[in-house]
C-alpha cells in the first residue's frame, strides 16, 4: 500500500511538472512580455508623471518570470529612461521613469527582455505623446482621435467633448476623463449655454440637459410628437435653443427645454438647422443645410428669406454684429455684412483640396478668429478684412477651442488629432 500511494504521488508530481514549464524560457513563443500602462503623456522635457512598467510571465502558466534583465533604449524623440538596465522582481516586473525629449509629438522606447544566461528574447515598443508651447503637437490614440465635437464652458473653466463617450478635460489641456452616463442618454450632439448648462441629442431624437457638469442628465420636453430620428439642436446667446428634424416645424424652447414652440412662420418644415445667431439688438438669423439665410426680427416668430450669395455653407455674426458667411463660390469664399445683411462684400477666398462639412468653423480667442476651413487649413483674422494663413494643412477638418484658448484640430474621425498650446494669446 505505502509502495502504491508512493506511485501515485510521484505520478501527480510529474504531471505538475509538465504543467509548468521550465522557467528559464529562450523563446519568443513561451514568452508573455508587454507594458502594464498604455497612453503616455507629458510636457516635452520632463518626466511623464506616472512611471513605465513591463511584465514578463511564461506564455502557457502564467508564471512571472524573476530575475530577467529588462533593457530600455529611446529609438525616437530624445529623453531618457533614469534606469537603462532593470531585473524583474518576484512579480515579473520591471519599472522604470522616462524623460520626454524636447521634441513634440510621439516618442518611442524599446524594452528588451533577456533571460538570466544573457540571451535576448523579444522586445516590445512604448509610446508615449509629448506636448509643447506654440507649437502644432499631434497624437493619435484614444480616445481623441474618436473626438466629434467640444463645447467649451468659459464661465466654468471646464471643456467637454464627444466622442465615443463624453470626456471632460483635465488640467493638462490633453488630458480627457470618461463622464459616465446612462445609456439612453448617451450623445450625438452637444451644445452649451452661456450658463453653463450642458445640452445634448441622442440617436433617438431626445434632448437631455445637465446642470451639474455632465454628472447628471434630465431629458427635456418632446418637441414633436412620435419623433425618434435625429435632431439638429443648437443654442443661442440668450439660452434659447432651437431644433430641426427632417419634415418637423422649427423648434424654440424660450425655458431650457420644458416647453417647446412649434409656430414660427415663414420656415418650412423642410428647414434644416445649420447655424443661428442673435445679433445685440434682438434680431435673428438662421442658416438652414440647403443655404438659405432666414431673418426674424420678433424674437422668433416669423422668419424672412434675405438675399444672400449662392452655395451658401457656413454662418458667423462677430459681437459687433458683424454677419460672415462662407460659401462654395471660387473654391470657399467669406462674405461680410456690416449693415444687418442688406449687403455682402466678398472678403477672401480660398482653394481647398476637398469639400467636407463646415462645423465650428470660426473660433474666437483674444482678439483673433481663427477659420478653419476643411481641406485647407487655418486662416486667421482680426477684423475679417485682413487674412493670413495661420496653418495650411489640407487634411484638417475641423477645429475647436477650449476654455483656456488651447487649438484642438482634427483630421477624419479615426485620424490625427493636432493639440496647440500658444504662451500667449
Amino acid at each position: 500500500m505505502k509502495f502504491q500511494a508512493y506511485l501515485v504521488l510521484l505520478a501527480i508530481s510529474v504531471t505538475n511538472c509538465t504543467d509548468y514549464p521550465d522557467p528559464t524560457i529562450t523563446t519568443v513563443e513561451d514568452t508573455g512580455f508587454y507594458c502594464y500602462e498604455f497612453n503616455h503623456r507629458g510636457f516635452a522635457g520632463t518626466y511623464l508623471p506616472d512611471s513605465i512598467t513591463v511584465f514578463a510571465s511564461d506564455r502557457y502558466s502564467y508564471w512571472a518570470l524573476k530575475d530577467y534583465k529588462v533593457q530600455f533604449s529611446i529609438i525616437r524623440g530624445g529623453g531618457e529612461p533614469d534606469r537603462d538596465e532593470v531585473l524583474t522582481d518576484k512579480y515579473g516586473r520591471a519599472t522604470i521613469h522616462w524623460r520626454l525629449g524636447e521634441s513634440g509629438s510621439i516618442q518611442q522606447m524599446e524594452a528588451s527582455l533577456f533571460n538570466p544566461e544573457g540571451k535576448q528574447i523579444t522586445t516590445i515598443q512604448i509610446n508615449a505623446w509629448s506636448f509643447r508651447s506654440d507649437s502644432w503637437d499631434s497624437i493619435m490614440d484614444f480616445p481623441d482621435v474618436r473626438f466629434s465635437d467640444m463645447a467649451a464652458d468659459t464661465l466654468n473653466g471646464m471643456t467637454y467633448a464627444l466622442g465615443d463617450l463624453l470626456f471632460i478635460q483635465g488640467e493638462r489641456y490633453f488630458d480627457w476623463t470618461p463622464i459616465l452616463l446612462y445609456p439612453d442618454v448617451y450623445p450625438v450632439t452637444i451644445e452649451i449655454g452661456i450658463d453653463g448648462v450642458l445640452y445634448c441629442t441622442n440617436w433617438k431624437g431626445q434632448v437631455c440637459r445637465s446642470t451639474d457638469h455632465g454628472k447628471n442628465w434630465l431629458f427635456c420636453t418632446s418637441i414633436w410628437r412620435n419623433h425618434t430620428a435625429y435632431t439638429d439642436l443648437k443654442v443661442t446667446t440668450e439660452n434659447y435653443l432651437w431644433a430641426t428634424a427632417p419634415n418637423r416645424p422649427l423648434g424654440c424652447s424660450r425655458d431650457g427645454g420644458i416647453t417647446w414652440d412649434t409656430t414660427a412662420r415663414g420656415i418650412p418644415a423642410t428647414v434644416r438647422l445649420q447655424d443661428i445667431f442673435r445679433m445685440s439688438g434682438g434680431n435673428l438669423f438662421l442658416l438652414s443645410q440647403n443655404g438659405q439665410l432666414f431673418k426674424s426680427e420678433d424674437d422668433g416668430h416669423s422668419w424672412r428669406i434675405i438675399d444672400v450669395p449662392e452655395y451658401i455653407r457656413k454662418l458667423y455674426i462677430t459681437n459687433q454684429d458683424v454677419i460672415i458667411l462662407f460659401g462654395e463660390h471660387n473654391g470657399i469664399s467669406i462674405y461680410k455684412s456690416s449693415d444687418n445683411g442688406d449687403h455682402f462684400i466678398q472678403k477672401h477666398s480660398v482653394w481647398p483640396v476637398f469639400y467636407s462639412q463646415m462645423n465650428n468653423t470660426v473660433q474666437k480667442a483674444g482678439t483673433n478668429y481663427y477659420i478653419t476651413i476643411p481641406g485647407y487649413g487655418i486662416l486667421i483674422t482680426t477684423d475679417f478684412e485682413a487674412y493670413e494663413n495661420y496653418w495650411v494643412k489640407s487634411d484638417l477638418y475641423d477645429m475647436f477651442i477650449d476654455d483656456r484658448g488651447n487649438l484642438i484640430a482634427r483630421g477624419p474621425i479615426g485620424h490625427t488629432v493636432y493639440y496647440r498650446h500658444n504662451s500667449e494669446p
